[in-house]
């Protein structure tokens, strides 16, 4: 990720750009689609005590306070993984690596509400 380079095994990885995934599940409690920077959450391999504490973070408090999660924020990201790794891009699958990953500012115009300028303000 941008001039960093991290060797780990992991179990996944998540790369936002909002806070929300999946029916409303806080996984980026400090991502916005107006920083400029992808959210990039690290789930690092562990054993089933792991994984449930993995669980009950994500859906009670924040993911990214769990020691098994690596979290970084940065412009670009490249992935590559062996053996190869699938990659989900909002429901399209992806399986050639490496993949790239990289924030184009003001790539998209949007109209936003009140309630998306109060959250994250310009």
């Amino acid at each position: 990720m941008d001039d960093e380079f991290l060797d780990v095994e992991s179990w996944g990885v998540l790369v936002a750009n909002g806070r929300t995934n999946g029916g409303r599940i806080l996984i980026a409690p400090h991502a916005s689609p107006t920083d400029g920077l992808l959210d990039v959450i690290i789930i690092k391999n562990g054993d089933l005590l792991d994984m449930v504490e993995i669980a009950s973070k994500t859906l009670f408090s924040s993911l990214i306070e769990c020691q098994q999660v690596v979290f970084r924020q940065g412009r670009k990201l490249q992935l590559q993984s062996t053996p190869g790794m699938r990659f989900t891009l909002d429901g399209e699958v992806f399986d050639e690596v490496p993949i790239e990953f990289e924030i184009v500012p003001g790539a998209i115009d949007m109209l936003v509400g009140s309630q998306f300028r109060d959250k994250y303000p310009v």
